[in-house]
């Protein structure tokens, strides 16, 4: 998607994201391995990759995507006031 394929990039997360939501069941416990069991357990921080996608949709860095007026910026700010 930062290389400028994002209808690719996006086919990719759909289905991925379908697969392990939709078929495996798995919403906020992602898995640490797609194929094979998971042996690491459940974490998440395999959910932050989702924090990426508006970065490289817009190709900006993690840095650039965290300034004020970004998604990640906002999404901070309204969880602060409550």
């Amino acid at each position: 998607m930062c290389m400028g394929q994002a209808s690719i990039g996006l086919n990719i997360v759909r289905k991925v994201s379908e697969d392990i939501v939709c078929k495996q069941g798995y919403i906020w416990q992602q898995p640490n391995l797609i194929r094979g069991e998971p042996i690491f357990g459940w974490d998440y921080y395999q959910n932050m990759g989702i924090w990426m996608l508006p970065a490289a949709l817009a190709r900006q860095s993690l840095a650039e995507s965290n300034k004020s007026g970004t998604l990640v910026a906002r999404v901070l700010r309204a969880g602060a006031a409550t």
